[in-house]
């Protein structure tokens, strides 16, 4: 069993992880939403941007996963 001061790290470690995962998840959403303004309104500037918006989304996802394995 873990000791609580091990336990209450492994709460504080995550937390900062969780939110990270959120964020990148609404990235991820208005990527998608830029995706198909782009494609509606013939803007293919909204479609790059969308592009390094998921890039953005998933670094960002990567690097919580790497956070929480720690």
């Amino acid at each position: 069993t873990q000791s609580r001061s091990s336990a209450a790290s492994d709460v504080y470690k995550r937390q900062p992880c969780q939110s990270a995962r959120e964020q990148a998840s609404e990235l991820m959403g208005y990527a998608r939403d830029m995706t198909l303004d782009g494609l509606m309104e013939d803007k293919p500037q909204l479609i790059w941007a969308s592009h390094y918006l998921c890039a953005l989304a998933k670094a960002l996802m990567d690097d919580a996963e790497l956070g929480m394995m720690r």
